[in-house]
């Protein structure tokens, strides 16, 4: 059985960008199937460590035709730009 992520445990997860189980901070995760809806997609994700499972969610927050932007964007954002 999934046990609830806790509230300190949630914040952290976000804080470090999801790399790390919620649970246990293994960085020892795995992904499997995602379902969309609109504007949002949930990506299920589980613990290879702890065994504990959860969903990522992401959501639609904007639109481009040029793929490079993007990820010029979040490199510029890393480095503080």
């Amino acid at each position: 059985m999934t046990k609830k992520i806790s509230k300190e445990n949630g914040g952290a997860y976000l804080r470090i960008g999801g790399s790390h189980c919620p649970h246990c901070g293994s960085p020892n995760v795995s992904t499997g199937g995602s379902d969309t809806m609109e504007g949002a997609m949930d990506v299920y994700c589980s613990c290879d460590e702890c065994h504990e499972e959860w969903a990522d969610r992401y959501h639609l927050v904007g639109v481009t035709n040029d793929v490079s932007e993007v990820w010029n964007s979040d490199a510029q954002a890393a480095r503080g730009d």
